[in-house]
């Protein structure tokens, strides 16, 4: 053991400048390695921490109809609202699909109606507590940014109710709040649940129901399936194993 130790501490001598230059570019690329793999575990725990407090919370119950990705569930993605759930701590929320006309332009957004007093997201939803005669609305800063939208100022909203009938109405911008989930922001306009329901003809209904109590999972409601925490995050979880792969992969080089 000590003879070899011996050989490769005068074969590392011997190289000279070649030894230390290895030295340093091998030090250096496991630094930029550690480095990188906890930006993107600190990525990862930033947006999941924000996903959770803005758009998850300890998992949903979703109308056996609905499909995040495809817009034409939307329609029939609606159902009453389970009496059991009525005593928990949930935040209801009623999606459907609208038209605004900023400045002259026509858009289509997703509108969603949410309980004003619940407390379960950082959502301001107290911000739509309001007895204006137009529909109270809150957006993101990315919303706003992008259709030049300010508070306390009015648009135009077209939606269709239940029965297929088209209906229009001024809303007012009377909230922007920044956050960093673009499921949250991007398209999306806040209203209060229960004007959302009688907008669409759906009184006391929901599309998905966001709840603090991941035991709610533990029980069955007809028509509704929950999602919990980990189903919520797998794409997030996905981008950052992606991200790291492609980073760690070894490249080759043909020459």
């Amino acid at each position: 053991m000590l003879t070899s130790f011996k050989l490769a501490l005068r074969n590392l001598l011997g190289a000279g400048l070649r030894t230390w230059l290895n030295v340093i570019v091998l030090s250096f690329s496991y630094v930029v390695i550690i480095w990188y793999n906890g930006l993107m575990d600190g990525w990862n725990a930033q947006a999941k921490y924000d996903m959770i407090n803005w758009e998850i919370a300890n998992g949903q119950l979703w109308h056996q109809e609905y499909d995040p990705y495809d817009p034409f569930t939307i329609e029939d993605s609606h159902g009453k609202i389970p009496q059991d759930l009525k005593e928990e701590h949930i935040a209801p929320v009623l999606i459907t699909q609208a038209t605004i006309y900023p400045e002259g332009r026509m858009q289509s957004i997703v509108l969603k109606g949410i309980d004003v007093n619940q407390s379960v997201l950082e959502l301001p939803t107290d911000k739509l507590k309001t007895d204006i005669e137009e529909i109270p609305v809150i957006i993101g800063t990315r919303m706003a940014n992008n259709n030049k939208l300010e508070i306390d100022k009015d648009i135009t909203i077209r939606w269709r109710d239940a029965n297929g009938t088209f209906d229009a109405a001024e809303a007012r911008i009377v909230g922007i709040f920044k956050n960093n989930v673009p499921a949250v922001d991007n398209g999306q306009f806040w209203i209060p649940l229960d004007r959302l329901q009688k907008m669409l003809q759906m009184e006391d209904e929901a599309t998905i129901i966001i709840t603090d109590n991941p035991d709610i999972g533990n029980k069955t409601y007809n028509g509704w399936v929950f999602r919990d925490q980990a189903f919520l995050m797998t794409e997030i979880e996905e981008i950052v194993k992606s991200k790291k792969g492609e980073f760690v992969k070894p490249t080759l080089r043909v020459t």
